[in-house]
Formats: C-alpha cells, sequence, structure tokens
C-alpha cells in the first residue's frame, strides 16, 4: 500500500506474507519512507507492522511547531535535529517532536525528523554512515551529507495519517 506521493513524501507498506507465520500476532513486512523520490531505507529491511506502523503514526501525530527551525538552512536544521534527538542539546526533552523515523529505519540509522511552522512540514531525511559515541549521547557525523527534503501542507499529512490508521495489514 503506498499513501502519498513519493515526489513529496510518502508511505510504502506491505505486508509479505512468507515472513508471518499462520495465526501469529506480529506481522512483518516492508516499511519505507519516501522524501523527495528517495525511498527510506535503501535496502530491504523487515518491519514489524504492530511496532512499526504505531510508531510512525504517534511520531507523524506529534511533529512539533517551530518556526526558527522550520526557517533554518538545510544542513543546520537537520543538524539541529541530529542535536535534541540524540540529546546533545538542551532541549532533550522535546527530541519525540522531530524524529519521525519508526524503530527498523532508526535502527539502521535512516534518520528522518519533521518540523511544522503551523501551516507546512519540513521534511529532511537522510543516513548518516557513522556514530561518535560522547558521554552526554551520540553525535552523528553529519559531514557531507546527502540531505532529501521535502515540505507538505499539514492537511496532507493529516489525510495520510488517517488512511494508515485505516489500513489493516491482518
Amino acid at each position: 500500500m503506498l499513501i502519498g506521493n513519493p515526489y513529496k513524501f510518502a508511505i510504502y507498506a506491505e505486508l509479505v506474507k512468507e515472513w508471518n507465520d499462520k495465526g501469529a500476532t506480529w506481522h512483518n513486512g516492508l516499511l519505507y519512507l519516501y522524501v523527495d523520490g528517495t525511498p527510506f531505507p535503501d535496502e530491504a529491511y523487515t518491519a514489524t507492522f504492530e511496532v512499526d506502523i504505531r510508531k510512525l503514526i504517534y511520531r507523524l501525530s506529534s511533529i512539533g511547531i517551530n518556526k526558527e527551525l522550520f526557517n533554518e538552512v538545510q544542513a543546520k536544521a537537520y543538524e539541529k535535529m541530529c542535536d535534541i534527538a540524540f540529546q546533545i542539546s538542551n532541549e532533550s526533552d522535546i527530541w519525540h517532536q522531530n524524529l519521525i523515523s519508526p524503530p527498523t529505519l532508526y535502527d539502521y540509522n535512516y534518520y528522518i525528523f519533521a518540523v511544522s511552522d503551523g501551516k507546512q512540514i519540513r521534511i529532511l531525511a537522510a543516513r548518516p554512515d557513522e556514530k561518535d559515541e560522547y558521554e552526554d549521547g551520540y553525535r552523528l557525523i553529519l559531514q557531507n551529507l546527502k540531505i532529501k527534503e521535502a515540505f507538505i501542507p499539514c492537511e496532507y499529512l493529516e489525510k495520510m495519517l488517517l488512511e494508515l490508521e485505516n489500513w489493516t495489514w491482518k
């Protein structure tokens, strides 16, 4: 199932029957987020829908409004959202308002962030290659990072969320 426009922002989820036992309580499949025509992840990973879809819905429903961050230069905005997500800044209590990667993507270093100005949502996605560990958390290596970006109206995301919430993979 594809929700949205892959050339802007979209969610692709597909149950893979061969990955699931008959009568199982967990449902596994593929889950991709598309940002500006690029799929994240860029290879197949098993997503557990009961965890990943629910977490994605929660995170997409909780995108924070921050006009300063929304208007920031692309690389600086991504860096600031990484700092917040990995508790490098003093704003660590609001990390969940920007990181929208579901657990499967997050586990493989696909960090997708979103911020709103109240009318639009700005989505920034990338996959940093490495992490350096610091005493107070992680700092990603962000030099020469290829960041994909999309701007969508808040209403567009609301419609996507409604469709995703009504989708059943069982």
